[in-house]
């Protein structure tokens, strides 16, 4: 089948072609990010033992109109992701370790503005990668954090990564280092506690270059369960695999 080979290969937009396989025909991500390397349409065709029919009708699909890109399919996972997260997620995520880490640190910060915001923020991100590390490592040194690590470890391999945040979007406790230490200028901060208790965002499916794996965030308003009322958010990344 040389010519749907040749139209397969010349596809220069590697997500559309895993959103066509993985979404509509249920070939896991693991099969395309191992492949990347390698003749995508070889690889796909072998992995996945395609009669002839099928592997043209799939290529015809990847080919045809932009609409199956990544952001417009992410939706397919939000089915999962809602799933995971009323019976894996909602069960914890209120604890009193976590109420009472976002509140303490509520007091602390309460009267930062977005001045002394942007400086621990900047802070926190020349930090990454160093030994020196005064502002990450109280985040990752806590009674809160070392719950996060035991919800990560409870899961084995589920979840990729969890991190709360006060009520200006400051990380309070993370399960691991993130790349920034403010949340509040992203949606998972914005669509969660900025909308109010019971808020929650689904973040796209993506792939992580750092593990080689797809992952999706699920966020959610933190309350206290004694007033009922916003004070913070939580970010729980998930593998992909795993919610398929």
């Amino acid at each position: 089948m040389p010519g749907v080979f040749n139209l397969l290969n010349e596809i220069d937009n590697f997500e559309r072609l895993r959103i066509v396989f993985f979404n509509c025909f249920n070939i896991q991500p693991t099969i395309l990010a191992k492949v990347q390397g390698v003749s995508l349409a070889t690889a796909i065709y072998d992995e996945c033992d395609m009669k002839p029919f099928f592997f043209a009708s799939t290529a015809a699909i990847a080919l045809a109109g932009t609409a199956l890109t990544g952001p417009a399919h992410a939706n397919e996972y939000a089915p999962a992701m809602e799933n995971f997260l009323e019976s894996q997620i909602r069960s914890w995520a209120q604890s009193d370790v976590i109420v009472a880490a976002i509140n303490a640190q509520n007091v602390a910060t309460g009267g930062y503005d977005q001045s002394m915001i942007d400086q621990l923020d900047t802070q926190w991100r020349a930090e990454v990668g160093t030994d020196s590390t005064p502002t990450i490592t109280p985040v990752l040194d806590n009674d809160a954090a070392g719950f996060l690590r035991g919800q990560v470890d409870q899961l084995d391999g589920v979840i990729t990564e969890v991190f709360i945040m006060d009520a200006h979007g400051l990380n309070v406790a993370a399960s691991g280092i993130t790349s920034d230490y403010w949340q509040g200028d992203e949606a998972k901060f914005s669509k969660t506690y900025g909308v109010g208790a019971d808020a929650y965002h689904l973040g796209d499916i993506e792939l992580d270059e750092s593990s080689g794996e797809y992952q999706g965030q699920i966020s959610l308003t933190i309350s206290d369960p004694a007033t009922g009322q916003a004070i913070g958010a939580m970010t729980v990344g998930v593998n992909a695999d795993a919610l398929m």
